[in-house]
């Protein structure tokens, strides 16, 4: 299968990846990468979550026409073995401070909001005008990446 490569910076750009995006099907995600080795629920005929390389996928239902309703990137996972989906995260790992993280989107020109996350003040969030949530953990006194996603 071919190496399909997809960016970061172009995922916060546009709220989707250049080649999966939302609302694409099971099926059509599954022809483009052909099948993942991790999936959740695991037992499950059609799973809700597919994962490839740091990337999971998120479908509406364990229908088996669902559609893609949302992608997330995880700086604490490990990423899905044998996948042909190629990422590059660049300076996006759990070491980069929230505050490096407005640096770089202000030098990419993309519009945001920053503030506590209102669910635990224990975290910092930026939501991006891509639609593109970003999630910052405490570390110390510092907030850094944990988490990057976006949902229909």
């Amino acid at each position: 299968m071919e190496t399909i490569k997809e960016n970061i910076e172009y995922f916060l750009q546009h709220g989707q990846f250049e080649h999966v995006h939302l609302g694409i099907s099971r099926k059509e995600l599954i022809n483009l990468l052909g099948e993942t080795n991790w999936c959740y629920p695991e037992k499950s005929k059609y799973p809700r979550i597919y994962k490839y390389s740091y990337i999971e996928f998120h479908f509406s239902s364990k229908d088996k026409d669902a559609e893609l309703i949302g992608m997330s990137y995880t700086t604490a996972t490990m990423p899905a073995d044998n996948s042909p989906l190629e990422l590059s995260i660049g300076q996006w790992t759990n070491e980069l401070t929230h505050i490096q993280a407005e640096e770089m989107l202000k030098t990419l020109n993309i519009s945001y909001e920053s503030n506590v996350y209102k669910h635990d003040y224990d975290a910092w969030c930026i939501n991006t005008t891509s639609g593109v949530f970003i999630l910052f953990a405490k570390d110390g006194k510092e907030y850094k990446l944990e988490k990057l996603w976006v949902f229909n």
